[in-house]
């Protein structure tokens, strides 16, 4: 039989009554990992948060030796009630290969759906799978809150 999914049967996915907002974010790319913040910043931090439905500006530096790319891929919803199960951002969040020493940036408005998402460079030997199922070398999250 048909699933009639209404208007409401989908949540937002918001918890915390908060969204929008605009945010300008650096992020560095190096050979060995991701760093929010100024090229120079030295900064390992590879994680990035901000509110779900936020116009985002994003500028990735490659302060590597290798071209990277920035990918950020979608974060499993599964439901039983018809509604979808994924949540991606939109395909122009994404960037292609940055060559060393230059930048790219993109703006983008992060999606509705709450979440720690997984952003990667999935250059050759950017990343590997670990030990526990994860994800290493070139890896991040973009937490939307």
């Amino acid at each position: 039989s048909a699933v009639n999914v209404g208007d409401n049967a989908c949540p937002p996915g918001d918890q915390d009554g908060i969204t929008g907002g605009i945010n300008v974010i650096e992020l560095a790319v190096s050979d060995t990992g991701f760093g929010v913040g100024a090229p120079d910043s030295g900064s390992t931090e590879p994680n990035i948060t901000v509110q779900n439905g936020a116009m985002v500006t994003l500028t990735l530096t490659n302060i590597g030796a290798k071209a990277h790319d920035f990918v950020i891929r979608c974060l499993p919803t599964p439901n039983d009630k018809g509604c979808p199960t994924q949540s991606c951002f939109a395909p122009g969040a994404s960037l292609p290969a940055v060559a060393p020493g230059e930048s790219a940036t993109t703006t983008f408005t992060t999606p509705a759906t709450e979440g720690a998402y997984t952003f990667t460079s999935d250059e050759p030997g950017d990343t590997r799978t670990a030990p526990n199922g994860g994800l290493t070398g070139l890896v991040g999250e973009f937490n939307l809150m």
